[in-house]
C-alpha cells in the first residue's frame, strides 16, 4: 500500500524485498507491479518477482493534482482538449505531472505536457513517457485487453529506442517488457529474455535512492520497526532481472543459475533469502535448497517473517515426502 508523501520517485532505496505486483489506480493512486516494500512479516501482494523497480513504475505522487505548487503558473496549455498548467522548470511540469489526478485522461494529458513545453529535456521527458506507456493499460492492468497490452508493450519499445543514452530509462522499459511478457500475457520465455537483456545491457545500473527512479520502491512498512535484516547492499537492475528469472525459469538448473547469480553479485543476505524463497516455491525443494533453508533458520539475525516463510515451505516438504503422503 503507497503511502502519501512517500511517493516513490522520493524514497526508492538501495537495497530489496521481493518485487511485488501492486496495481495502481488511475490517476496516480495505483501501485504498481514490482512496487517493492518491506511487509510484515513479509507478505507478499501477488508476487511479481521481479520491478521491479519494478516495480512498481508507480506514477504516483506526494502531492494532490490541486495541492499548491512552487512557482507561478502563467499559462496553460490546451492537450487533448484538457487545460494543463504550463510551470517555469521540466522538474516542475513533471512533478506536477506525476501527482495525484482523479482521471486518468487528465493524468495523460499532463504527462504528455512535458515534452510539448520541454523537448529538450530528455530525462524529464523520458520519465513521462514511461508513465504513459503504463498508462496505455488502463485504470486496471489485470482487465487490460489484447489491444492495451499491445499499445503498452510498442510505447516501451518506443523509449528504448528514444532514449538510449538514459540507461536507467532504459532499464525499467525493458523491466516492464519483461512484466507484460510474463505476468499479463503468460509469455514466460518472451519475458525472461527480456530480463536477460537488461542483464546484459545494463549490469552495473543500480536502484537508486533519489529520482528519477519512480516506480521501484523499497521502504519498510513500519518505519517505527526496523528489522535487523533490512538490507544495506547495493542493489543493481541485474539483482532484481535474475530475481525474476527464478520465478518465471522454465526448469529448476535455469532458476538455480540466476540464484547463483544473486548469491555471488553481492546483493546481500535478506535478498539472497527472497530469492530462496522464490526458489523453493516456484521449483520446490533439492537437497541444495533445503540445506539452504535450514542454515537460514538457524541464523538468529535474520528476518523473522522470512524464517516463517521458509519453516513453512519445509514442513509442507516433509508432509509430501512422508510415507503416508499428504494429509
Amino acid at each position: 500500500m503507497r503511502e502519501k508523501g512517500l511517493g516513490p520517485e522520493d524514497s526508492e532505496m538501495n537495497g530489496a524485498d521481493s518485487l511485488l505486483s501492486g496495481h495502481e489506480k488511475a490517476g496516480g493512486h495505483r501501485d504498481r507491479p514490482c512496487e517493492v516494500h518491506f511487509l510484515h512479516p513479509l507478505s507478499m501482494v501477488g508476487l511479481v518477482v521481479a520491478m521491479v523497480f519494478l516495480l512498481p513504475l508507480t506514477i504516483g505522487a506526494s502531492t494532490s493534482a490541486t495541492e499548491p505548487r512552487e512557482g507561478k503558473v502563467a499559462r496553460t496549455l490546451l492537450v487533448d482538449g484538457r487545460q494543463v498548467p504550463v510551470f517555469p522548470t521540466p522538474e516542475e511540469q513533471l512533478r506536477y505531472a506525476r501527482s495525484t489526478f482523479d482521471e486518468t485522461e487528465e493524468k495523460a494529458a499532463a504527462l504528455k505536457a512535458v515534452e510539448l513545453v520541454f523537448p529538450e529535456a530528455r530525462e524529464q521527458t523520458a520519465t513521462a513517457a514511461l508513465e504513459l506507456a503504463y498508462l496505455a493499460l488502463g485504470e486496471d492492468y489485470r482487465l487490460a485487453d489484447r489491444n492495451q497490452r499491445l499499445l503498452a508493450k510498442n510505447s516501451y519499445l518506443a523509449v528504448l529506442d528514444r532514449y538510449p543514452e538514459l540507461p536507467v530509462v532504459a532499464a525499467k522499459a525493458l523491466w516492464y517488457l519483461g512484466w507484460l511478457a510474463c505476468d499479463l500475457e503468460g509469455d514466460t520465455r518472451q519475458g525472461v529474455a527480456w530480463y536477460r537483456r537488461l542483464i546484459d545491457l545494463y549490469p552495473e545500473e543500480r536502484l537508486s535512492s533519489a529520482a528519477p527512479v519512480p516506480w521501484l520502491t523499497i521502504r519498510p512498512a513500519d518505519p517505527y520497526n526496523q528489522y535487523a535484516a533490512y538490507p544495506k547492499a547495493v542493489l543493481t537492475w541485474r539483482h532484481i532481472a535474475h530475481l525474476e528469472i527464478v520465478r518465471h525459469a522454465a526448469n529448476r538448473e535455469e532458476a538455480w543459475q540466476s540464484f547463483s547469480a544473486i548469491r555471488q553479485a553481492g546483493a546481500g543476505e535478506f535478498l539472497t533469502g527472497i530469492a530462496l524463497k522464490v526458489l523453493v516455491e516456484a521449483h520446490g525443494f533439492d537437497a541444495q535448497s533445503e540445506q539452504l533453508a535450514r542454515e537460514y533458520l538457524q541464523r538468529s539475525d535474520f528476518d523473522a517473517g522470512l524464517k516463517n516463510d521458509l519453516l513453512l515451505a519445509l514442513s509442507a516438504q516433509r508432509r509430501q515426502a512422508s510415507p503416508e503422503g499428504p494429509r
